[in-house]
């Protein structure tokens, strides 16, 4: 045996899963809003890049034909 070797190794068990508290906030009203507002500017950006792939498209088809 090694008699300069007298390191203790301990170890501790974490629960897992760990459970999160209860005390989480709903998110207040304003955020909400903000939340709402960005996604119907990003769908509407979405929904305008569609129209102009589509029309882009048929334009170019019909230079096709």
């Amino acid at each position: 045996m090694d008699k300069h070797n007298n390191a203790v190794v301990t170890r501790t068990i974490k629960p897992y899963p760990a459970v999160p508290d209860d005390d989480i906030e709903p998110v207040p009203e304003e955020w909400h809003t903000v939340g709402v507002v960005a996604i119907s500017i990003i769908m509407a950006a979405l929904a305008v890049v569609c129209l102009l792939i589509f029309f882009t498209g048929v334009y170019m088809w019909s230079l096709l034909i």
